[in-house]
């Protein structure tokens, strides 16, 4: 029995010593293979930070792109506008003249309308180059505004001449008062809105303002001497609201706002190309 118990025992330690190196070599296969993920792991996290890093610099080169893009777009927008405003120095926009007066004549009607109305000295060759109502349909109804009549001149100095006399005096056709105003583009003409509402409300504050080309806004001091109004002379009295006998702001700013179209709106011009002189003028006060 002793015999048989002794070599039970080897056969164990056999199969326990088997066991051993089994597992020995079952540790050594599970480290090598953690190994070589670690490496691969490694080399995931290493591709994948260099991935992101060129995602990060293409997105920077693409915003530096992009802003580049749209500089380049508000420049050439600026451009075609400010080309485009060249372009409509020669043209004068007329409101309030009834659809139909100019029949199937529409430059001698505006020459011998502005010859009639404004005081333009007669050896002045106007030259219209041509004069049409704005592209709009005609309005059906005869309540609605008349649309704006487009004139350009040859001349640029006598498109000023004509601007400047115009605003210089109230015209009336058929009991109407008819308004000029310079061709604005729609960029300008928006821009000049907001400076014209904020004008408003200056000359509501008895504060003098002026908007000058394209959509400044220059704020003029006051200052009261001996009860009068001292101030930069340019166009109508801040202290009055302007001159009689002349169509004020506030009077073009109306009609224009009602006016017959998006495209046509125009605003008030009266200040465009007023300068301070630096003279000053007292106006006493009531």
């Amino acid at each position: 029995m002793k015999r048989v118990s002794g070599e039970e025992d080897s056969v164990i330690l056999a199969e326990i010593r088997k066991l051993r190196n089994e597992h020995t070599e079952a540790a050594n296969d599970t480290k090598e293979a953690l190994t070589r993920l670690d490496h691969v792991l490694k080399d995931m996290v290493e591709r994948t930070a260099l991935l992101e890093q060129r995602m990060v610099n293409t997105e920077e080169r693409l915003g530096d792109t992009e802003d580049r893009m749209l500089h380049q777009e508000a420049k050439l927008a600026a451009k075609c506008d400010d080309s485009e405003s060249r372009s409509r120095r020669n043209n004068v926009r007329i409101h309030g003249i009834p659809e139909g007066c100019e029949k199937n004549d529409t430059i001698g009607f505006i020459s011998g309308f502005i010859r009639s109305s404004l005081q333009i000295p007669a050896e002045v060759d106007m030259r219209i180059e041509r004069a049409h109502r704005s592209l709009l349909a005609k309005p059906k109804e005869n309540t609605a505004p008349p649309r704006a009549i487009i004139v350009r001149f040859l001349d640029y100095r006598v498109t000023e001449q004509v601007i400047q006399q115009a605003w210089k005096q109230k015209t009336t056709y058929e009991g109407r008062t008819i308004y000029f105003n310079q061709h604005y583009t729609n960029e300008v003409q928006k821009k000049r809105k907001q400076v014209r509402d904020v004008i408003k409300k200056l000359k509501d504050k008895k504060v003098k303002a002026q908007s000058p080309y394209p959509a400044q806004l220059k704020v003029f001091d006051i200052h009261y001497i001996n009860g009068g109004c001292a101030y930069a002379e340019g166009h109508g009295d801040p202290c009055t609201g302007g001159g009689e006998g002349r169509t004020t702001e506030a009077e073009n700013a109306k009609q224009l706002d009602n006016g017959d179209e998006t495209e046509g709106e125009e605003e008030s011009a009266s200040h465009h190309r007023a300068r301070p002189t630096g003279r000053h003028r007292i106006n006493s006060r009531s």
